[in-house]
């Protein structure tokens, strides 16, 4: 009797201890299934930004040129490219400028948060984009490019550099004047009702429309507002 059940109480631990050892895998099992879902999902959400970012930008095929409408800071001395190392036509574009000795720029704007947030701004649908004073060339083309720029070097096409006339500030719309002096206060209105914020010296704003009297309507940093022409030149 004694023998019988000891054999019965070794044969009844068998299962005991297989079910201990299934369990303890199970727990194994679902920690490295987690694991597997997880990176899974790390995967896709890779899979579904890199989808976006292509929806987003791409390689502009048929090249634009048109005025420039944005609040990007204008360049009176260089071209601004907006690039990607992926773009082809970039690479075209940036060769030849430097082909040509053209003193540009040059912004990714998948590395470069300056080059982002400009695009952002540009409302980019596609690269690259070349601001070449106060115009616009979205996609590549040579010969756009040398009309464009023939235009901006000649003066005509870039608003960067005020023009006076007659003793007078320059006030044709587009153009971008300087604050002759530090802390020229910008207006939330020509009535003087708010200063929005003050320039320094040298600080550029484009102007946005002629005003009657001493003020003209700008675009500054901190928006539109209004500054004393008389401050500017």
């Amino acid at each position: 009797m004694e023998v019988r059940m000891s054999a019965r109480i070794r044969f009844t631990g068998i299962p005991l201890l297989l079910a201990g050892c299934l369990a303890v895998a199970g727990v194994a099992m679902a920690d490295g299934l987690t694991e597997v879902l997880r990176g899974a999902r790390e995967v896709n959400r890779t899979a579904r930004q890199t989808t976006a970012l292509y929806k987003e930008a791409r390689s502009v095929v048929v090249p634009v040129i048109a005025p420039r409408t944005d609040s990007v800071a204008i360049d009176p001395e260089r071209v601004i490219l907006y690039s990607a190392a992926w773009c082809g036509y970039c690479t075209q574009a940036r060769k030849f400028m430097q082909s040509r000795q053209v003193a540009f720029v040059e912004y990714d704007i998948e590395q470069s948060p300056r080059g982002y947030a400009d695009y952002r701004a540009l409302n980019g649908s596609g690269v690259p984009i070349l601001l070449i004073g106060d115009q616009r060339l979205s996609g590549w083309s040579a010969s756009s490019f040398d009309q464009m720029y023939a235009r901006f070097k000649s003066g005509k096409g870039s608003s960067a550099v005020a023009k006076a006339s007659g003793g007078k500030p320059a006030t044709s719309v587009g153009d971008v004047v300087v604050a002759k002096i530090a802390n020229v206060p910008i207006y939330s209105s020509p009535e003087k009702a708010s200063v929005m914020t003050l320039l320094a010296k040298g600080e550029e704003v484009v102007v946005l429309q002629q005003q009657e009297g001493d003020f003209i309507q700008v675009q500054a940093a901190a928006g539109v507002g209004y500054v004393d022409r008389r401050l500017v030149k």
